[in-house]
């Protein structure tokens, strides 16, 4: 998901500064190579799942400043109307029968 918050000075460092119903969620595809590039790295980390917060600068490059291997994913979830829950627990049910 990707947040497109408005420019205010509040959320220069920190989107949650001013709450995200002010700004913008939508899907978002990250370039291959950048995904490639997360999922080796958790794979170095032994990091299974997990949330990742992404910027992209201005000049377009993509920085990683956090994963949280708890793995958030209500937000992202609701917002872009992935339906996560639901594809987890019918992942989930073929291991339970």
């Amino acid at each position: 998901m990707a947040v497109f918050s408005p420019n205010n000075e509040a959320e220069t460092v920190d989107i949650r500064k001013s709450g995200y119903s002010k700004g913008r969620n939508a899907p978002y595809k990250l370039p291959e190579i950048f995904e490639q590039k997360l999922l080796a790295l958790m794979k170095i980390l032994g990091v299974e799942t997990g949330s990742l917060d992404i910027i992209k600068a201005i000049d377009g490059e993509f920085y990683l400043l956090e994963i949280n291997p708890v793995g958030i994913f209500e937000n992202v979830s609701y917002n872009c109307n992935y339906n996560l829950e639901k594809i987890i627990a019918e992942y989930l049910s073929n291991y339970v029968s």
